[in-house]
């Protein structure tokens, strides 16, 4: 059965089966209150308590050092259900980020990544954008946590 829950422990996180996400309303659900009216960015992650606890999303340890945030709520599930081999992960989460706030500190820059599609605009395009340096004080730029179970 395909439920999205929201838990009394926090009104800004939910909790949603990895299923109901495929489907292409998922979003306005998910995101209710949020859709459409806010400049959203994404972030797919394993280690959501340990980014909030520490209040830093720390830059890439390799390849380009930068913070890949996405415009596409599809590719942030993605990145966050792959399993990291790492015996400190958390499950799949994605963090909600508040874009029009970002920038009034950090420097952001939509990026295209021909990995996924060759093409400027494809099918598959992440719709990444990166951030620099590392980002501090998430806590006060997420606006909702999605738990993917």
């Amino acid at each position: 059965m395909n439920r999205l829950v929201l838990p009394d422990r926090s009104p800004s996180e939910v909790v949603v089966e990895a299923k109901l996400l495929a489907s292409p309303w998922a979003p306005r659900f998910v995101l209710s209150g949020l859709w459409g009216r806010k400049n959203l960015l994404f972030h797919g992650t394993r280690y959501a308590d340990q980014i909030m606890r520490q209040n830093k999303l720390r830059l890439a340890p390799s390849g380009i050092r930068k913070v890949c945030l996405t415009r596409s709520l599809a590719f942030a599930c993605r990145w966050a259900r792959l399993d990291r081999r790492d015996p400190q992960q958390e499950g799949p989460s994605v963090l909600v980020f508040d874009r029009d706030a970002l920038t009034t500190r950090y420097r952001i820059e939509c990026a295209h990544d021909p990995i996924w599609s060759p093409d400027a605009v494809g099918k598959f395009d992440e719709m990444e954008e990166r951030v620099w340096p590392h980002l501090v004080d998430v806590q006060r730029y997420v606006l909702r946590t999605i738990r993917i179970v």
